[in-house]
């Protein structure tokens, strides 16, 4: 008995005097827990969150010297009772944990990073810059039962993320997240050789919200000019398979020698949005700086006439959105607008004796417009195309016109600052083009057009 004590003695001798370990300790504002399997789990006391989860192979205990948590490893040894080794125990800080190499199975996620993932394992356990890898995580679902006795609500593991190693330590590694990966501390970590760095059609992402913002300068031609086509909009993804948006499609304001003009419209959408496609309906309202139809009567003996509707300076909007694609992936975005705009019947003169001249026919101003009613007119179209082209940027190419007044088409690169696409990614896109402005200030028709530059920023929460 003597001699067992004083081996634990001679162990702890480069250790501080410590009491008697637990499995449970706090310091500053951190409460380290020991659990089975050799796992130690750092949570914020404050939040009640899982902050980090660490592989402690061999450790029995913990205990604290002043502000500083140790962990109690336990070594046994078989060895001739004439050698005078039994059983000792050592002490190490938790700051600098003995890791033995960890197994692919065992591999897990330790911190969730923007875009990226903390994993506890590295080179002891094979992996390489570069390496492809998956994640695993565990999904309650509703499924049919193996008795056939009906619906069952059981645990299935299932792919939540892939990614490649980026950073890489002796036991601890880096691995940034491909798109549509969303990850959690504790999630299994296994190779996947051969995945794609950057999925055509990455999975939806739920409970995920966007705004934004695109500024377009247009520098006008043959006027003396300067105008904007901006866009503003936001979105949020429901963990269910629905989504709602809004949109301010176009916002756009001119400055010329010929006058002012000013183009706006004020769109709300939503629909059913999946992986491969999502589809919406919507409403809001448009200002009209353009005819939205019009008509042309002929006939043998009158000639013919340019029938035009009324100038309407504000009609309310029907939208129709859809999604071929996934969101992140390659898809083709496509938002049509008709608008509600009067309806007019013409009824012509037969006492009317007013005519003119023009390219050698004689015609008959004797046509009167009253209004009837109302109907839908086609009111403008916006087009998107995205294909990626890398784990974190896409080329775009975007198009839109209509009776709002404001027609853009542009080409250029999306790209993530930050994160892959998921809460807290930070994106930008640059992009060049041709685009015009149109509106009637002071009840004259002017137009700016011209090349433009436009730069839209992006951020998911």
């Amino acid at each position: 008995m003597l001699g067992l004590m004083t081996l634990t003695l001679a162990a702890l001798a480069a250790a501080p005097a410590a009491p008697a370990h637990q499995v449970e300790v706090s310091a500053d504002g951190v409460r380290y827990e020991l659990v089975d399997a050799g796992v130690l789990e750092l949570w914020d006391e404050a939040t009640d969150a899982l902050v980090e989860r660490r592989s402690a192979p061999g450790a029995v205990g913990l205990f604290l010297v002043g502000d500083q948590a140790w962990l109690v490893y336990q070594e046994t040894r078989a060895a001739p009772v004439s050698q005078a080794s039994a059983a000792a125990t050592t002490t190490q800080p938790i700051a600098q944990p003995a890791a033995e190499p960890a197994s692919p199975e065992s591999i897990q996620v330790a911190r969730v990073d923007q875009g990226a993932a903390v994993i506890d394992a590295g080179r002891s356990a094979g992996l390489a810059a570069g390496d492809a890898v998956r994640f695993l995580g565990i999904e309650v679902v509703e499924a049919p039962s193996l008795d056939g006795s009906g619906e069952e609500t059981r645990e299935e593991e299932r792919v939540v993320a892939t990614g490649r190693v980026s950073v890489l330590e002796d036991n601890r590694a880096l691995v940034d997240l491909q798109r549509g990966g969303r990850v959690s501390v504790g999630d299994r970590m296994e190779p996947d050789p051969g995945r794609s760095g950057y999925p055509a059609a990455p999975a939806r992402l739920g409970k995920l919200g966007e705004v934004g913002v695109a500024i377009r300068p247009l520098l006008a031609l043959e006027n003396l000019g300067v105008a904007f086509i901006n866009e503003l909009w936001a979105s949020w993804s429901f963990e269910s398979p629905w989504y709602v948006a809004a949109r301010l499609s176009p916002v756009g304001a001119g400055w010329s020698r010929d006058g002012n003009p000013l183009s706006i419209a004020a769109l709300g959408v939503g629909g059913y949005d999946q992986r491969y496609f999502s589809v919406g309906l919507g409403a809001g309202w448009s200002m009209l700086n353009s005819d939205p139809g019009r008509g042309i009567y002929t006939s043998d003996s009158k000639g013919g006439v340019d029938l035009e509707f009324q100038d309407v300076q504000g009609a309310m909007a029907v939208v129709q959105e859809a999604r071929l694609g996934a969101r992140d992936g390659v898809n083709l975005t496509v938002r049509n607008t008709f608008l509600l705009v009067p309806r007019y019947s013409y009824d012509y003169d037969d006492d009317c004796d007013e005519s003119y001249y023009y390219d050698d026919y004689y015609y008959e101003d004797c046509y009167a417009a009253s209004e009837d009613g109302q109907e839908f007119a086609f009111g403008g179209i916006a087009m998107r195309i995205a294909v990626p082209t890398s784990a974190r940027t896409d080329l775009v190419v975007d198009w839109g016109t209509g009776d709002a007044g404001a027609t853009w088409v542009q080409g250029g690169v999306a790209a993530w600052l930050r994160g892959n696409g998921d809460a807290e990614s930070l994106g930008i896109e640059v992009a060049a083009g041709y685009g015009s402005l149109t509106g009637r200030p002071d009840d004259q028709y002017v137009s700016l057009y011209g090349p433009l530059v436009s730069v839209a920023g992006r951020y998911r929460f």
